[in-house]
């Protein structure tokens, strides 16, 4: 939505393809772009990586703008934006550690990939400085997609004793925490975006 809006105050045509954070969905809908002549293609997953390495040089008159967590010098026509995946672990946990009455802190993780371990990293400074002492517990789904282990993970995180969950995956398996957390009645914190929607007793 806040693309529309973005679209309609500057007077420009914005289209947005979601859903596709799997590489070898996004390459066909990033080339449906390149053929309706997009003045500039957004790729905003650090999954499309790849793929917009690939086509970047080979349409050297459009650039390309990707979400990614490397450094890398990118091609003439593209960019990489980020954000500080430490800072954003260090404040949901500096909340969720003073959020713990039980003075447990779980952080349910999609998988162990650079992102998604820089944010575990700044979780676990974050709640030691604000509740020395606080036991964080981590743990990985091990997949971006399935809610189903998202739910899992979440749970596995409250047996041990996990009174707030810290969701640090931002990943379609992330609902199924989210979920879990809404129906549990436990507090839950996450990543991206605003996702009070998604669990909105619970966020």
């Amino acid at each position: 939505q806040e693309a529309n809006d973005l679209a309609d105050q500057l007077g420009i045509e914005v289209q947005v393809s979601s859903a596709v954070f799997d590489p070898t969905e996004a390459e066909p809908v990033l080339r449906q772009f390149i053929d309706a002549s997009f003045d500039v293609i957004l790729a905003h997953s650090f999954s499309h990586e790849p793929v917009v390495r690939e086509l970047a040089p080979q349409f050297s008159d459009i650039p390309f703008a990707l979400s990614a967590d490397s450094g890398d010098p990118p091609d003439p026509n593209m960019v990489i934006y980020t954000f500080s995946y430490l800072q954003t672990g260090y404040t949901m946990c500096w909340l969720g550690a003073q959020l713990s009455e039980a003075g447990v802190l779980g952080v349910a993780g999609a998988d162990e990939v650079p992102y998604n371990t820089e944010i575990n990293d700044g979780c676990r400074v974050g709640a030691e400085e604000a509740v020395p002492g606080i036991e964080v517990i981590e743990a990985f789904s091990g997949d971006f997609f399935d809610q189903q282990k998202g739910r899992e993970v979440a749970q596995s995180l409250v047996d041990q004793g996990a009174d707030v969950v810290v969701e640090s995956g931002g990943t379609d398996s992330s609902l199924g925490t989210f979920a879990f957390c809404e129906e549990q009645g436990i507090p839950c914190l996450g990543t991206v975006a605003d996702q009070t929607e998604i669990a909105p007793n619970s966020v």
